[in-house]
């Protein structure tokens, strides 16, 4: 401070005694800064040039500047209407003309015209870094009564920047900036106004209040992001999406984001849509014409959301136009009323669907849903699967999850291939895991075979079948333990004939012979009566032990289909013991190579 006074002193000492003042100043210490190699020259007729450089707490590397006034006054304060100011800090350099006005050193002003700062950094870690970018800069600095005022206003007029994981080519897509802070000493700051621009593409504005001293944890801010069309901001969004399921994230359309932040917590956020279309083609889903608006709120009474969309589709099957209406705060979500999916010719009527603990490992989950009856034959092509006929339908009459099980209240049952499947005390640990654990007994009634074998080359059957799939255990997906037999439905009165493809194929399963009717006089059927057919496989650690109706008339087999009339035909399965991969294996190749003999003990 003495070093300031005795240049004011020299400054506004008489014209007459002075004609010019050479100052060299060799450190200035204060609190918290510190100058160093001071140059200060003065001429009689008002001009004046500053150097120095400067070091502090906040100043991560020494900043040099240099600072020439025109015609610098004294008479109320010190005066500069026409200044040339040069600053450096490591790879920044700002040059301008302005204006400043110091009064005391708490009082003073600081106008920048025509400012230009450029930037050429580039971080040890690679993950910060500037090629040539160049900002325009206008705006005023006040300080009084204990305060620092910042108003300014910005603009880019090229280079490139890197702040991991984007890159942005200013070159191209132009950036535009205006804020208004105030600083109350020297650690709280105001947020007026913080405004980013991308013309054409968004608007991202904020305001609030953080402390320096400790900005990461000490804040609280508003956050706006208006963004008039998504589509330029892409490539943005899919740097960050690299590593994660949403790489390849495509949108169009409007999007409207209001957040509070309140010490590094996110209290509130807003998101309006309008007309947005999203794309992810990992998750080989995408929706188009997404309308409406999500509130969310960490704490207190869940928020009112609307999310309607004009058309989607969720990996091949396409979906119709649906409203949700539904309700959320912290983890929480819950539909507020029951909403209608269309899918293919049917629709999944969703009755109630509320979720808990969202994002953690104690997720929560409650769901009922009825599925209106769905042409199999266009599920099946959309599937890629061979075609079926008939129609799938059925109902969930409620789906829990809790403590990382997931169990069914009452049965889940559909209807298909003009007959009815049941799932009961079905029981799924981990569903979201890496390898879940499933516990259900199924139950198949009334499937229509002639519906059922017509969809794969296996050969034709008609009649009913039956089904008991009990004690049936999974792990990843994959069957682990069952007790399974399939058999034809009691009292089924229908016409019950089955092709000679039909029969090699199920004397493969069983490991018996194939082909035998294709020779002698047998060759002239193409069909043949039978009364019943049966099957049961128990697998336990791999291995699946077969039996069929009954044993065989020789002794060392069991039946699988017993013939009707004449000529009967009945087939016989030998093997008992048989490998489940094997098995399942050879099965799939059955229709694709013709039948595959199952071997086993």
């Amino acid at each position: 401070m003495r070093t300031a006074l005795l240049v004011m002193l020299l400054i506004a000492a008489p014209a007459a005694a002075v004609d010019r003042v050479e100052l060299r100043i060799g450190r200035v210490d204060a609190s918290g800064w510190q100058l160093r190699d001071v140059a200060a020259d003065w001429h009689r007729d008002g001009r004046v040039r500053l150097q120095t450089r400067a070091q502090g707490q906040a100043l991560p590397h020494p900043l040099h500047a240099e600072l020439d006034c025109v015609r610098l006054r004294t008479d109320d304060g010190v005066r500069c209407g026409a200044l040339r100011l040069r600053a450096s800090l490591d790879g920044a350099t700002l040059e301008t003309t302005g204006a400043a006005h110091v009064a005391t050193a708490d009082r003073w002003q600081l106008t920048l015209q025509q400012a230009r700062l450029r930037l050429q950094h580039d971080s040890e870690d690679g993950r910060l870094a500037a090629e040539n970018l160049q900002l325009g800069l206008s705006g005023d600095i006040d300080r009084r009564d204990g305060e620092t005022r910042l108003q300014v206003q910005a603009q880019s007029l090229g280079g490139q920047a890197y702040v991991e994981p984007w890159f942005v080519d200013l070159d191209t897509q132009p950036l535009a900036l205006e804020a208004a802070l105030s600083l109350s000493g020297t650690d709280a700051l105001q947020i007026g106004r913080l405004q980013l621009r991308l013309p054409g593409a968004a608007t991202v504005a904020a305001s609030g209040e953080l402390r320096l001293s400790d900005w990461t944890r000490r804040h609280r801010l508003q956050v706006d992001v208006d963004i008039a069309d998504t589509a330029p901001l892409v490539p943005y969004a899919q740097a960050a999406l690299a590593t994660t399921r949403l790489r390849g994230l495509q949108a169009d359309g409007a999007l409207r984001l209001a957040a509070t932040v309140d010490n590094g917590r996110l209290v509130q956020a807003d998101a309006t849509l309008d007309d947005l279309s999203v794309t992810a083609p990992d998750l080989a889903a995408g929706f188009d014409g997404l309308d409406g608006r999500i509130a969310w709120t960490d704490a207190g009474t869940a928020r009112a959301s609307r999310l309607a969309w004009r058309s989607g589709q969720i990996g091949r099957i396409p979906v119709g136009a649906a409203q949700w209406r539904f309700e959320t705060a912290g983890r929480r979500f819950a539909l507020r009323e029951p909403v209608d999916v269309p899918l293919l010719d049917g629709s999944l009527a969703i009755e109630r669907l509320a979720l808990s603990g969202l994002g953690s490992e104690a997720l929560q989950a409650d769901f009922a849903a009825r599925l209106r009856p769905i042409g199999l034959a266009g599920l099946c092509r959309a599937l890629g699967w061979p075609e079926f006929a008939g129609t799938l339908s059925g109902s969930v009459p409620g789906l829990q999850l809790r403590d990382g099980r997931l169990f069914l209240d009452g049965a889940l049952s559909a209807s298909a291939f003009d007959g009815e499947i049941r799932v009961s005390d079905l029981r799924i640990i981990e569903p979201f895991g890496v390898l879940p654990r499933v516990a259900a007994d199924v139950h198949l009634r009334r499937l229509d075979l002639a519906a059922l074998t017509g969809a794969f080359d296996f050969g034709r059957i008609t009649g009913r079948l039956d089904g008991d799939i009990d004690g049936l255990r999974l792990i990843g997906w994959e069957p682990v333990a069952m007790d399974a037999h399939l058999y034809s439905t009691p009292g089924d009165r229908s016409r019950k004939r089955i092709s000679q493809r039909a029969i090699d194929n199920i004397s493969a399963v069983g490991g018996g012979p194939t082909g035998l009717l294709s020779r002698g006089v047998m060759r002239f059927f193409d069909d043949f009566a039978y009364r019943r057919i049966g099957w049961r496989c128990v697998l336990d650690n791999g291995i699946c032990r077969m039996d069929g109706i009954r044993p065989s008339d020789e002794g060392d087999g069991y039946v699988l289909v017993q013939g009707w009339g004449l000529p009967r035909i009945d087939v016989v399965g030998y093997s008992r013991r048989v490998s489940w991969p094997v098995f399942m294996s050879q099965l799939r190749s059955i229709g694709r190579t013709g039948p595959a003999r199952i071997d086993g003990s």
